[in-house]
C-alpha cells in the first residue's frame, strides 16, 4: 500500500513537475512538499483538498484508500507543458507582487523620513507644527523620570544636598 507522500511524488512526477512548482502552485513552501513527499509531515485537510482537485483525484486515493479508482492518466506532453508554465506564471506574479509591496514600504519609509524632519505639516488650510504635537508628551516623559529618580534617591531631587 502506498503512502500518501508516495502517491504526491508519483503524481507530481506524473506531470513533470518539480517540488518547487508545485510548492508555488499550492501557496506552500518546497520544504513542506520535501517532507511530505518523504512521509517526515503530512498535509493538512486544506492542503489535501488543493492537491486533490489540482490533480484530479479523490482525497481517498491521496489517502490511500481507494486503489487507482481515480488515479489520473497518462498526460500528453501538450499538458504537462501548461502545467509549467502555469506554476511559472503564478511565481512571476509572486515576485512581481513583493518587488511592488517592497517599493511602497521604500517610499512609505522616505516619506515617514521627510514628514519627521520636517517641522510644519499642511493639508489644505491645517498648519500643523509637528514638533508642538510631540512636545507634551516629550514633558511629561520627562516628570515621570524626574518622579522615578526623586523616588529612588530619598524623595530628594537630583543635584540637591542634604545639609
Amino acid at each position: 500500500m502506498k503512502t500518501t507522500g508516495k502517491i504526491i511524488a508519483d503524481l507530481r512526477k506524473e506531470k513533470g513537475m518539480s517540488q518547487e512548482e508545485l510548492a508555488d502552485v499550492l501557496f506552500v513552501t518546497r520544504q513542506a512538499i520535501s517532507k511530505w513527499e518523504s512521509d517526515a509531515g503530512s498535509p493538512g485537510i486544506d492542503n489535501l483538498q488543493r492537491i486533490a482537485d489540482y490533480f484530479g483525484v479523490s482525497i481517498d486515493y491521496l489517502l490511500g484508500k481507494e486503489e487507482g479508482g481515480n488515479a489520473p492518466s497518462a498526460q500528453t506532453q501538450k499538458q504537462k507543458r501548461l502545467s509549467k508554465t502555469e506554476a511559472k506564471n503564478v511565481a512571476g506574479v509572486k515576485k512581481k507582487i513583493g518587488r511592488a509591496l517592497g517599493i511602497f514600504g521604500l517610499v512609505g519609509l522616505i516619506l515617514a523620513f521627510a514628514g519627521f524632519f520636517t517641522p510644519y505639516y499642511s493639508v489644505g488650510d491645517l498648519s500643523v507644527n509637528l514638533l508642538e504635537l510631540f512636545l507634551p508628551a516629550r514633558l511629561q516623559c520627562n516628570r515621570l523620570v524626574d518622579l522615578h529618580r526623586r523616588h529612588r534617591h530619598g524623595g530628594r531631587r537630583l543635584g540637591d544636598r542634604r545639609i
